[in-house]
């Protein structure tokens, strides 16, 4: 990707508004202290409607990022039984350990696949 292709993604206004609020001994700010359990729960509350916005804010910039370098991804890659009873969530870099794990399962005739593609989520069968 060239740096213009990544600019396309971020606008630059985010990246200066996130400096501005980065540590600095220019301009101290206290980042925490002792809270009671209620105003604590409070803040915790708060930030479930960011958390909860995250997945479908990540697959829109996936998405313009596949018109930019025509190159998809997903959120997550469902690869296995459609009918699977036991399923295990793991990224690309376990590949090799899921695949294992996957003849083994089918070995023991249990309804399951592995598979990990472009380090995404994959779905697999798992033993119990």
């Amino acid at each position: 990707l060239s740096p213009e292709d990544l600019r396309q993604l971020i606008d630059q206004k985010f990246i200066e508004e996130h400096r501005h609020r980065a540590l600095s001994p220019e301009h101290p700010t206290l980042k925490g202290s002792a809270q009671n359990p209620d105003a604590f729960f409070q803040a915790r509350e708060a930030c479930n409607p960011f958390y909860i916005a995250a997945p479908d804010k990540i697959q829109a910039v996936m998405d313009r990022f596949a018109k930019i370098t025509g190159r998809a991804y997903k959120l997550f890659d469902y690869v296995g039984h459609p009918q699977a009873d036991r399923v295990v969530v793991s990224d690309g870099v376990a590949q090799p350990e899921d695949d294992r794990l996957g003849d083994l399962a089918r070995e023991r005739h249990h309804r399951a696949t592995a598979d990990a593609r472009r380090g995404t989520a994959t779905g697999a069968g798992c033993l119990a």
